[in-house]
């Protein structure tokens, strides 16, 4: 937990956005040669909102209508008032019409397929070559359907099980998931569904992270209680979880740090002052007893994130 100075502090939320959208996942290429949906206009949005109400209020009025009491009157009112509003929906609006216009883009209304020389038309094409690309442009193919997105080999219903009984079975271990396992997770669950295999059950996989979640948190919170000056081992954490606790953890030990220091002798201060002159002589030692100095060596690798 030892951290050079400068990555002592939180990623911040752009950083670990850009770590995790650049990082390649696995991706099948393909056109399926469907017609896109054309997206409703604000105006026609707003005309089946008002069809809507105007159905629910001539339910109302026709409840009243053998009694024309006040009641039937407010009622039969709304009713005219929606019917002049439905009626003058279509009325030109430049406003929404320019915003309807830069929502809609050219690949709304296109039919993507391929016509060969006899004049057939392909509408669908696959690859059968998977490959690796950034998150972020998967995401985008993905939305246009031009890909399908390959699950990692950890994200199923059996390996998450394994996981979940290793962590139980293992008090003061962490199984060995992807750094970035909680937002992958996320993804798949929310948008990529239809990439999962087709025996996957989504609730199971859902609870099954939930799980592993809570106990690695509660494994968390029970290494802390063993913090010490010096050292905090706590193999791999994912990088959402180590920027979780990284403050609190960081600030405690600099605290136990100051602690110890009040605590010690002259002699004991003696000791460490000539520890710290040989170090200076052995480029070895002084790396190893100052991490400053190889911040520039930084890899995220080194430190299980």
């Amino acid at each position: 937990m030892s951290l050079p100075g400068r990555f002592q502090n939180n990623f911040l939320p752009e950083e670990i956005q850009f770590l995790i959208e650049n990082e390649l996942i696995t991706v099948i290429p393909y056109m399926d040669g469907k017609k896109h949906t054309k997206k409703s206009t604000a105006q026609e949005k707003r005309r089946n909102k008002l069809q809507q109400l105007k159905k629910q209020e001539q339910k109302k009025v026709e409840v009243y209508s053998d009694d024309e009491d006040d009641m039937y009157l407010e009622n039969k009112h709304k009713l005219d008032r929606i019917n002049r509003n439905v009626n003058s929906t279509f009325i030109d609006n430049p406003a929404e019409e320019m915003m309807d216009e830069n929502e809609n883009n050219d690949f709304d209304d296109f039919d993507w397929s391929f016509i060969t020389t006899n004049h057939d038309v392909l509408r669908r094409i696959k690859s059968l070559i998977p490959i690796d690309i950034p998150l972020w442009m998967a995401m985008i193919l993905k939305k246009q359907r031009f890909c399908r997105i390959v699950p990692p080999t950890w994200f199923t219903e059996k390996k998450l099980k394994e996981y979940l009984t290793f962590e139980r079975k293992n008090p003061y271990k962490f199984a060995n998931l992807p750094w970035n396992w909680m937002v992958v997770s996320k993804l798949f669950l929310n948008k990529f569904q239809d990439d999962l295999e087709g025996d996957s059950d989504i609730d199971v996989i859902r609870g099954l992270l939930q799980d592993i979640r809570e106990i690695r948190m509660a494994k968390v919170q029970k290494g802390i209680e063993i913090l010490n000056e010096s050292h905090l081992q706590l193999d791999n954490l994912s990088l959402l979880e180590i920027n979780e606790y990284r403050p609190f953890i960081i600030t405690t030990m600099n605290k136990m740090k100051n602690l110890h220091k009040s605590s010690l002798t002259d002699e004991d201060l003696r000791e460490a002052e000539i520890e710290y002159e040989k170090s200076k002589e052995n480029p070895i030692e002084r790396n190893a007893y100052d991490n400053d100095n190889i911040a520039d060596d930084y890899d995220m690798n080194d430190y299980n994130i």
